[in-house]
C-alpha cells in the first residue's frame, strides 16, 4: 500500500507544472456564464443552495473577478473543497465539472438563446437545439 501511495504521489507531482500551466492557460478564456451551469443544473445535480455558493464564490474569491474562465474553474473547486455540509457525491462531481469545464467554451445560441458547448468547430449541444442549429 505504500509503494501505491508513493507511486500515485510521484505521478502528480510529475504532472504539477502541466496542471498549472493549464489552469494558467484560463486566464486567457472567457469566463463561462453562471447562466450556462443554471441550464446544465439537472444534468449536474445542482440545487439552487450550490449554485448561490457558486456565485459567492466567484464574487468572494481573494483575488478578485479576472472574468476569465478561471472564476467558475477556481469557484467549483473551492465550493467542492470548502462548503460545508456536500455529499461526498456533491464534492466530487464539482470537481469533476470544474475539470470540464476548464475544458470547455461556451456561447450563446442564436436561435433558441440556450447556452451551448463548443468543441473544436463541432458545436454539441441539446437535442431540442441540435435539430434546429447547424455548426459553423
Amino acid at each position: 500500500m505504500l509503494d501505491q501511495m508513493h507511486r500515485l504521489l510521484t505521478e502528480a507531482w510529475a504532472q504539477l507544472d502541466e496542471k498549472l500551466e493549464a489552469v494558467k492557460g484560463l486566464l486567457g478564456k472567457d469566463r463561462m456564464p453562471i447562466e450556462f451551469l443554471r441550464q446544465q443544473r439537472t444534468k449536474f445535480s445542482l440545487n439552487e443552495r450550490m449554485l448561490r455558493a457558486i456565485e459567492r464564490a466567484i464574487r468572494e474569491d481573494e483575488l478578485g473577478r479576472t472574468n476569465t474562465q478561471y472564476d467558475v474553474f477556481n469557484a467549483l473547486s473551492r465550493v467542492a473543497t470548502h462548503e460545508e455540509n456536500l455529499a461526498f457525491r456533491q464534492q466530487r462531481t464539482l470537481s469533476r465539472m470544474a475539470g470540464e469545464f476548464s475544458q470547455q467554451t461556451v456561447h450563446r445560441c442564436d436561435r433558441r438563446g440556450q447556452w451551448v458547448v463548443d468543441q473544436g468547430n463541432i458545436r454539441q449541444e441539446s437535442s431540442a437545439v441540435q435539430e434546429d442549429h447547424q455548426p459553423e
